[in-house]
């Protein structure tokens, strides 16, 4: 009957450690979607801001576009994408 029961367990303990890795798998997929996204927009920002004061040299994934009143830029990393418009100063609306 001893012999039954350890079977019994290390199929419990074998299959709540898959469940359990399937969990932190899919978390840290969750979380680094979450971080990617935060570069991305910190990058569309940043890139936004150098625009406004001449700089003319951004990285790969930016593309800049000036259009009327204000500046626009697209940030693409990996599968996500950031937008930002920021105003000239000249027209902004305070």
């Amino acid at each position: 009957m001893i012999h039954h029961n350890q079977g019994q367990a290390l199929f419990e303990l074998i299959l709540s450690s898959m469940v359990a890795c399937l969990v932190i798998v899919l978390a840290s997929s969750l979380l680094f979607r979450c971080w990617q996204r935060v570069q991305c927009a910190y990058l569309a920002f940043e890139s936004a801001q150098q625009a406004l004061i001449g700089e003319t040299t951004f990285p790969y994934q930016v593309k800049v576009e000036f259009r009327g009143t204000a500046v626009h830029v697209s940030a693409r990393c990996g599968r996500e994408m950031e937008r930002v418009e920021l105003p000239f100063l000249e027209h902004a609306r305070w």
